[in-house]
């Protein structure tokens, strides 16, 4: 069994409303530093609910997509780890994050690293780039956290989430 902090709901949270936003064209945000960054989910997702629930892990292709995930969804899990592609200019990484922990891992840069000589050079330029990408990911969570907290959060987003799961299914 393992052990999670009593806010490991919101990272589960965070992650489902990810991915809500991604399937209905609102996957790009604009960072308080004015940067816009773009996200997806890609090949793998684990979904589950409390602790105590049966965890479920899609791979490959499309899992998002899968009827299990709509089925998993309806029954009121959330998603607890997700496979993301983060996207900022001619930047792109790819990365699991562990939603509950707020952990990310498998950190990979897309791109070409820079043309650097020195691997010194080369060393420094992947160690600002995973800076980067978790200043990135602290900027969308924040984006997440305003919206969260707000007054209207369940008349508003809740509610278009769910209508967001019902489609879902009747498109299944």
């Amino acid at each position: 069994m393992q052990d999670r902090s009593e806010h490991a709901f919101l990272g589960e949270e965070f992650l489902t409303w990810l991915w809500y936003r991604s399937e209905t064209g609102q996957a790009t945000f604009t960072l308080r530093d004015r940067s816009e960054v773009a996200i997806s989910l890609d090949d793998f997702l684990c979904i589950g609910g409390n602790e105590d629930e049966t965890e479920q892990t899609l791979r490959k292709g499309l899992p998002t997509r899968s009827h299990e995930a709509t089925a998993a969804l309806a029954s009121g899990k959330r998603l607890v780890k997700a496979r993301l592609i983060v996207a900022e200019g001619d930047d792109e990484w790819t990365l699991t994050l562990d939603g509950p922990r707020f952990a990310f891992g498998s950190v990979r840069r897309n791109n070409p690293e820079a043309d650097s000589e020195s691997a010194e050079a080369r060393d420094i330029e992947r160690i600002q780039s995973f800076v980067r990408v978790g200043e990135v990911l602290d900027g969308i969570y924040g984006a997440f956290l305003d919206e969260r907290l707000q007054e209207n959060f369940s008349a508003t987003t809740l509610d278009a989430m769910r209508g967001w799961v019902e489609a879902r299914g009747a498109r299944d």
